[in-house]
């Protein structure tokens, strides 16, 4: 895929990325290379200038936003705290989520310890 904030100014450039299912995959860089921006992509808050963003060969701009980011996790280098517990912290992003829900994403996220 290819990004840019700024037309003159390419943030990804014929990246091509693959993670296996069942992997826990990092990206890792320099500040500015990229890394929260590619992630971005895959919760889809922007798409590609040029390519797609495929999950097992199907392009993201044909899921749901809501399916594509009740699927997915990610850890931002500039994450933000809402008001109130880490549990609706966990849960914000979707009304009246079950507690088993938010404590099971808390021990997937090894952040069980953080709820009560």
């Amino acid at each position: 895929v290819d990004f840019a904030y700024e037309p003159s100014r390419p943030v990804l450039e014929s990246l091509d990325l693959v993670a296996d299912v069942g992997t826990i995959t990092a990206i890792v860089g320099a500040t500015g290379s990229g890394k929260s921006t590619l992630m971005s992509m895959l919760l889809r808050l922007y798409d590609p200038d040029q390519g797609a963003v495929l999950i097992n060969g199907i392009d993201l701009k044909r899921l749901s936003v809501e399916d594509i980011r009740a699927n997915t996790a990610i850890a931002l280098q500039k994450n933000v705290l809402f008001t109130g517990s880490i549990a609706d912290n966990i849960g914000y992003a979707i009304p009246n989520l079950d507690r088993d829900r938010i404590v099971e994403a808390a021990k997937i996220a090894c952040a069980d310890e953080f709820i009560e």
